[in-house]
């Protein structure tokens, strides 16, 4: 049985058989690192332009990936390329290109397989060629490096999502959310944050009063208020003392005024009666002039 690692060449058998034979790949390594993984096998005939899916299927209890090639796969004969592809979610993994062999048959005309098949053909049907078996072991060793460094690598990704994406609440639904880290995406685990209330307990006693706080600053002025209904008229006062007696003026009869003259305190006090204001005024000698 070829291993996943060791497989450069596949022997389908003669031109037009169909299901004669099955070859048997053991995947176990692959599905270590991929428990859930599909695997397939892809075959692209000699001078056909793409690849296509064959009727492989896979034994995940023995973790054999199996292959009974129809006549379809083996329609032409001559070389061939497949491909063995793994898929995990987002993971698509491939092994390198593998070289198919048909052999030509009687009844079917096609391309000679070359010289170099008979050896590999003896040594697939009778599983005792160590020289396929030694020229193979140098790539398998160096795939299974390259398996552990993806494995490391992908086990080096997950922690870190577990460290960047801790389980959250999500706020819509109340359920709490964990990252899937091979889904790259958040998951609803379906169980809420937070449970429903319970029954009120009975009412607890009532504390002591604690100690009185410490007086807050003071605070500002407020705005004024408007101004109040004006109050009643108060008592009147009590009369004042009589003052000096002032001099005694002089009254002058001029046209239709009368004028008084008297001092008061130092000052000369004119006043006047009459139907109009009269043209008085102080000229630049001091003298008081009246204009009829």
């Amino acid at each position: 049985m070829l291993r996943i690692n060791e497989v450069t060449r596949l022997y389908l058998g003669v031109q037009g058989e169909n299901l004669a034979k099955t070859i048997e790949i053991d995947v176990s390594h692959w599905l270590e690192l991929f428990p859930n993984a599909a695997i397939s096998i892809w075959h692209q005939r000699n001078g056909d332009d793409t690849p296509s899916a064959t009727g492989s299927t896979l034994d995940r209890e023995n973790k054999i990936l199996k292959w009974s090639p129809t006549n379809t796969d083996t329609y032409v004969a001559g070389e061939g390329k497949a491909e063995i592809r793994l898929t995990e979610n987002y993971v698509v993994k491939k092994t390198r290109e593998v070289i198919t062999g048909v052999s030509p048959s009687v009844t079917h005309a096609g391309q000679t397989l070359g010289s170099d098949w008979a050896d590999y053909i003896a040594a697939v049907e009778e599983e005792k060629s160590l020289a396929v078996i030694a020229r193979l072991g140098a790539e398998a060793a160096q795939d299974a490096a390259e398996d552990a460094q993806a494995a490391a690598e992908l086990a080096q990704e997950k922690a870190e999502d577990s460290l960047n994406y801790a389980p959250r609440i999500d706020e819509v639904t109340g359920t709490w959310h964990v990252w899937e880290a091979d889904m790259h995406r958040w998951v609803d685990t379906q169980v809420r944050a937070q449970g429903p209330q319970g029954v009120p307990g009975p009412k607890g006693e009532t504390g002591s009063q604690g100690i009185q706080g410490v007086q807050g600053p003071q605070g500002e002025i407020g705005p004024q208020g408007p101004q109040g209904i004006q109050g009643p008229q108060g008592a009147q006062g009590i009369q004042g003392p009589a003052g000096q007696d002032g001099t005694s003026g002089i009254i002058v009869n001029v046209g239709p005024f009368s004028f008084g003259f008297s001092i008061v305190n130092g000052d000369l006090i004119c006043t006047y009666a009459g139907e109009e204001e009269p043209n008085l005024y102080i000229d630049d000698e001091g003298n008081l002039i009246y204009e009829f």
